[in-house]
């Protein structure tokens, strides 16, 4: 090889070294100026901002934060999404409240790498201020409580006339206390939402109320009726004369006491309310009784008067046996008198003093008889005697004339009776048969 050859060869070789060196160089600086630039076109940002840096809400409320400075792809992240939640739309976030509780939610710049932080407090649902009632009427002096159905929480309370009610705030609650007659209107505003609720309020005397309506009492007896309500000041207005009514010292009970049997009524009036209220009283008649547990009639002689005590002294006389006994009453007194013989019950009925008795009439046939065999002298203290000529098909009686020297165990008596000592003597003693009317006598001497 000549020398030019040689000299050619060696250039021809620095030349080529140049070149790839230079190719070398320009492929650097094409991947470097790559990674310099992720978006191609668009510049990488620095920082990422956002309008806000804390935010408030309520649960199920959502607010928009806008990211101020950033590359436009955001994503976000929180560790406890079940408080608030966030989606990204464009430069915006926007972020929910889901419960009660503080979070942090980090946006991210999806370009950059860089994040920001918002701090989220999410507070209770904003409930509207409500009362459960709007209206309200009571008795001066008294105390009423509204309930606060909704609200903050958080409360004032205003009177508009403070003369006639006092009001304040209880756990969640409006206590009312009523202090003069009139009307005015309780104002509550939830300090945390400045919203309102009004409610109108009515004072008035409270109406006379007593625990009764109506008493019974007997003649000379006393009942208290109480006074449950009302204003301390009454006038009572009795115009019966089967009682009286008397107003206790303290204003707080009536005392009625029966004078005479009968019904009435009374009224008592409240002076300040003008309320009325009316007892009817009811005095009881004195029990009916007769002055004879049964009585013995004879045929063809006169009638038997009995003496009949109590009641209001208005009978209904209802014979079980019309045909055999005629009665009337007048004054007091019922007069007996016997049509046939026989049994019969008398049925007093006094409608007014509703109040009924009974009365037994026996009635003795003079034209027939029983012979008893004689007087009889006892030693003992009871003496037991045989019906003659008994029959079991007939009603007989038997009636001892001095029952402070003996008796017998009842009036109607079969196949044998017993008369019992009770003091020493003598007494007439008469057997009747009913059925037919005959009788007989004899004296019995308990020694």
């Amino acid at each position: 090889m000549s020398p030019n050859s040689i000299k050619y060869l060696a250039m021809n070789k620095s030349n080529i070294t140049f070149a790839l060196f230079l190719s070398f160089f320009l492929l650097i600086g094409t991947v470097g100026c790559k990674d310099d630039n992720k978006g191609g076109d668009q510049p990488i940002p620095s920082k990422i901002t956002a309008s806000v840096s804390e935010l408030s809400l309520r649960v199920g409320e959502q607010a928009t934060v806008n990211v101020t400075e950033g590359s436009g792809k955001y994503n976000t992240r929180t560790a406890a999404p079940g408080i608030a939640s966030a989606r990204v739309k464009g430069n915006d976030i926007i972020i929910r409240g889901e419960s009660v509780g503080e979070v942090e939610l980090t946006i991210g710049d999806a370009l950059s790498g860089l994040t920001t932080a918002v701090k989220v407090n999410v507070s209770q649902r904003m409930m509207p201020l409500s009362l459960d009632q709007k209206q309200v009427s009571m008795y001066i002096h008294l105390q009423t409580l509204v309930k606060i159905v909704s609200g903050s929480g958080k409360y004032e309370v205003s009177v508009a006339d403070p003369k006639i009610l006092k009001a304040e705030i209880q756990d969640n609650s409006l206590i009312l206390n009523s202090l003069e007659v009139g009307e005015t209107t309780v104002t509550v505003t939830d300090t945390d939402t400045k919203k309102k609720a009004e409610l109108s309020v009515k004072v008035t005397l409270p109406a006379i109320k007593l625990n009764t309506g109506s008493i019974t009492l007997d003649r000379d007896t006393q009942q208290a009726v109480l006074i449950l309500a009302g204003n301390g000041e009454y006038t009572i207005d009795n115009k019966s004369d089967k009682f009286t009514v008397e107003l206790s010292a303290d204003k707080r009970m009536l005392t009625v006491t029966g004078k005479v049997a009968g019904i009435g009524e009374f009224k008592i009036i409240d002076k300040r309310s003008g309320t009325e209220a009316t007892v009817k009283v009811k005095v009881n008649y004195s029990p009916l009784t007769s002055d004879m547990d049964y009585v013995v009639l004879t045929l063809g002689k006169d009638p038997v008067e009995v003496t009949i005590n109590g009641g209001s002294g208005k009978l209904s006389i209802s014979p079980r046996e019309p045909n055999r006994t005629e009665a009337t009453f007048k004054d007091g007194k019922l007069t007996v008198k016997a049509l046939e013989v026989g049994r019969n019950t008398l049925l007093l009925k006094d409608d007014e003093a509703e109040q009924s008795l009974t009365l037994t009439v026996y009635t003795i046939d003079p034209s027939k008889s029983i012979n008893m065999g004689g007087d009889r002298n006892v030693s003992g203290f009871y003496a037991t005697i045989a019906i003659p000529d008994y029959n079991d098909e007939h009603t007989y009686i038997c009636i001892v004339e001095d029952k402070n020297v003996g008796d017998t165990w009842g009036i109607e008596v079969q196949k044998t009776f017993s008369i019992s000592r009770r003091k020493g003597g003598t007494t007439k003693v008469t057997l009747v048969d009913v059925t037919t009317g005959a009788s007989g006598t004899f004296n019995i001497t308990f020694r």
